[in-house]
């Protein structure tokens, strides 16, 4: 009895020192999240009468009463499971406003109104989508079943987007020790069909067989600067996109791998398929399911004064570092698609993650968040995107895909990268250097890039 009462002693005094340690060091258990469609379920529908008033301010203390207008990571990180979470300070609160409405330009409803019907959705044998006949604007500008899902998807993928969006992005990558890297990437983004787009031909003769040319030029870390990256997608979404890399190390270009699908966009949280708002993937080797229509969080309409900034965003030694701050801009409650992207597993084996959920705004089509849960169905990253009006060519004022302030959140291994606009320019206004588009969208140019 006396060596068992000391054993026991023993084990009380190692679990004393364990929890004083733990608080010593901020440790928290992990309350691991997995892919569970009731959980989705219970998100508010979007024919639903409820919503938030005006003014309201959620926080740790009363997240739980706004949980059904929250995608999933939003719920996690409120709820606090992972190291990565949200704190009780004023920087974390969320502060909801008025839906405001988001309009498309006017030459693009046209193109929508005049095209919409051209446009045929394909199912393929192995029960993923193509499309044949898209011409111009919203393929299915009032989606319905059957295939809704799928509807959507391409809906979103041919959102709006101008012949040229420039802009400078500044942000970070803060890993688990709150270890902050800068970075700073000149990014390019050229439509090169189906353009809808004041004063440019709808399918410029260079462009035949592309879509969408994405160019990345890195500016920091100074240990990469130069690097630069291409990505092609090409008019047919179901064929390989293409990926081409500039490495100033070698002085030369390389063709990527197109299967590389889980590799990071240069050194970040992101991976290939997170490009293109989280919908950048080979559309023929995934199933599309629907979860349903909701109404969502989201932040659509930064504030002009704030956007773009580091310190509008929660900072790296703060509680969940890039977490958008009050200034940023209010929450809009937003009506949305909730899409589920799965791998097919006859044709990806192996792959980084076995779900996808993206939400898509149901009035600009754009993606407004996305939860991507690992192959075996836990949560292991939470994606923010967050928009404001950019003025276009025709005088219109309109989101735009892409030229965001976006975040990802690692929640698994306590990483967050951070992109912010801080600078967008459109079309003319666009440096004069990328004005040569026949150029400058193409690997071919990556050879002047020391030059």
């Amino acid at each position: 009895m006396v060596r068992r009462d000391i054993n026991i002693g023993k084990h009380l005094g190692l679990l004393a020192s364990t929890l004083l340690l733990c608080a010593l060091l901020t440790c928290t258990a992990s309350a691991e999240v997995t892919f569970d469609p009731n959980a989705y379920a219970s998100l508010a529908s979007a024919d639903s009468n409820s919503g938030i008033p005006d003014g309201t301010k959620i926080t740790v203390a009363n997240w739980r009463q706004y949980k059904q207008f929250m995608p999933i990571g939003m719920q996690t990180v409120f709820g606090g499971g992972y190291n990565w979470k949200l704190d009780a300070t004023p920087d974390s609160t969320v502060v909801v406003g008025p839906t405001i409405f988001a309009p498309q330009p006017k030459q693009f409803l046209s193109d929508t109104e005049k095209y919409s019907s051209q446009m045929k959705l394909v199912k393929l044998p192995q029960g993923s989508y193509t499309v044949k006949g898209y011409v111009a604007g919203i393929p299915s500008p009032n989606p319905t079943e059957p295939d809704l899902a799928a509807k959507v998807y391409f809906n979103a993928y041919y959102e709006y987007r101008p012949f040229i969006s420039w802009y400078s992005d500044l942000g970070w990558q803060v890993d688990s020790y709150r270890n902050v890297s800068l970075s700073d990437t000149e990014s390019i983004l050229f439509r090169l069909s189906h353009l809808s787009d004041p004063g440019y031909p709808s399918n410029p003769p260079f462009g035949k067989g592309y879509i969408f040319a994405n160019r990345y030029f890195v500016h920091l870390p100074e240990q990469t600067k130069y690097t630069t990256e291409i990505a092609m997608y090409r008019d047919d979404p179901a064929l390989n996109q293409e990926l081409y890399v500039f490495l100033p190390s070698l002085r030369r270009s390389l063709r990527l791998s197109s299967r590389a699908r889980c590799s990071p966009i240069l050194g970040s949280d992101y991976a290939q398929d997170d490009n293109n708002d989280f919908l950048g993937v080979l559309v023929p080797e995934f199933s599309i399911k629907s979860l349903g229509e909701k109404k969502l969080l989201a932040i659509l309409h930064e504030d002009p004064a704030a956007a773009g900034q580091r310190t509008s965003f929660v900072q790296p030694t703060g509680g969940l570092p890039g977490w958008p701050k009050p200034v940023a801009g209010k929450w809009e409650v937003r009506d949305v698609y909730a899409l589920d992207i799965m791998p097919l597993p006859n044709l990806v084996r192996g792959y980084c993650y076995g779900h996808k959920v993206v939400y898509i705004d149901k009035q600009s089509w754009v993606p407004v968040a996305a939860d991507i849960f690992d192959p075996a169905g836990k949560l292991w990253k939470y994606g923010l995107v967050n928009y404001r009006p950019w003025p276009v060519n025709g005088g219109d004022t309109v989101i735009i895909p892409q030229v965001v302030d976006i975040i990802l959140w690692d929640l698994q291994n306590s990483h967050t990268t951070l992109s912010l606009v801080t600078q967008g320019l459109i079309d003319q206004q666009a440096p004069k250097i990328y004005q040569d588009v026949s150029v400058m969208a193409f690997p071919a140019s990556l050879a002047q890039v020391m030059q």
